[in-house]
């Protein structure tokens, strides 16, 4: 897979390093690159109801350790009760 800057819908799942910074898309698997501001930028996919290139924003550079964004839990069993996978 290649690597590329994305914008993406408010809402779009995406997978966090250890650092807080946004590595995937979720949806496709893609390895996304980090935001970089460009003078004439172009977007190759379709838009979105409410898309406006001109009300971009980019998440905030996280702080080591410190994730940015909110986290969704996958499972909604609360961690008491959840199985830990079988030992390997």
């Amino acid at each position: 897979a290649v690597a590329f800057q994305a914008v993406l819908q408010k809402g779009s799942a995406v997978l966090v390093d250890t650092d807080g910074f946004l590595r995937v898309r979720c949806a496709s698997g893609s390895p996304l690159l980090p935001p970089e501001s460009l003078d004439a930028p172009t977007y190759s996919d379709t838009r979105w109801e409410g898309f406006d290139p001109s009300n971009l924003v980019a998440p905030p550079a996280p702080s080591t350790g410190q994730p940015t964004g909110t986290v969704h839990p996958t499972s909604t069993v609360p961690p008491t009760e959840q199985t830990p996978p079988p030992a390997l």
